[in-house]
């Protein structure tokens, strides 16, 4: 509990409010954190994929089929948010079809792995961009009441907007940053192996144990060289 209380203390300091040292001090302060801390840090979770919050799960098949156009219903989990993935396909780039109604997932695959964002119980982890946005979101739902001023409520919604934003962005450029390593670190190895096979690398690489990727992950198609790579976890 005391990280989420640093991370009131950080909204109310942005209001020029008095420091609170538990949700229960009976302050007014607190009883308005207490109140929209659960709300500010959902929103923000919504809205973001915060490494700290991404989950992943196996769905359990529901035993009766909706009645509906769908094949198949799952319960989904009690801490989810929002989807970020099903059976590894990323949901922004692929056509496919599926429906959240009130706490099921409707979908016509037999079977279902879920990568989610989920609510966060735990903000011992939180990243400072996590805790920044939380607290800039808390602040202006917590400011009106605390304040009376209109106008620095909606500076603070703006800010809490560009601090999400601005991690959106970094966790995106990392991430392509990574996927980008990842591809060029398998090019070389794949060509290592390639070469080796050909007698044109050092014997120093002779043993398979040293080569990270292992031979039987490069398919060979004459006289062009193709090969798998893990998808992104």
């Amino acid at each position: 509990m005391a990280y989420e209380i640093n991370i009131c203390n950080q909204a109310l300091g942005l209001l020029g409010d008095d420091r609170i040292t538990s949700f229960e001090d009976g302050s007014k302060e607190a009883r308005y954190c207490s109140l929209f801390f659960e709300q500010a840090a959902n929103e923000v979770l919504h809205k973001s994929k915060f490494r700290e919050a991404v989950h992943r799960v196996a769905l359990t098949q529901d035993a009766e089929a909706p009645l509906n156009q769908w094949l198949y219903s799952y319960q989904l989990p009690q801490d989810f948010i929002r989807v970020l993935r099903i059976n590894e396909s990323d949901l922004y780039n692929d056509s496919r079809n599926f429906e959240i109604e009130g706490t099921k997932l409707l979908i016509n695959d037999a079977e279902v792995n879920l990568k989610y964002v989920r609510k966060l119980t735990d903000f011992s982890s939180a990243s400072p961009l996590l805790v920044k946005a939380i607290a800039y979101t808390l602040a202006a739902k917590i400011c009106h009441a605390l304040t009376g001023s209109a106008s620095l409520m909606g500076s603070l919604e703006q800010q809490a907007e560009a601090v999400i934003f601005d991690a959106n962005f970094r966790q995106a450029k990392e991430s392509r940053s990574g996927e980008n390593s990842r591809k060029r670190r398998d090019q070389e190895r794949a060509g290592l192996i390639v070469a080796r096979r050909s007698g044109t690398v050092d014997t120093t690489f002779e043993d398979d144990a040293k080569l990270p990727l292992n031979p039987q992950d490069v398919l060979e198609v004459d006289p062009v060289v193709t090969y798998e790579t893990a998808r992104d976890s």
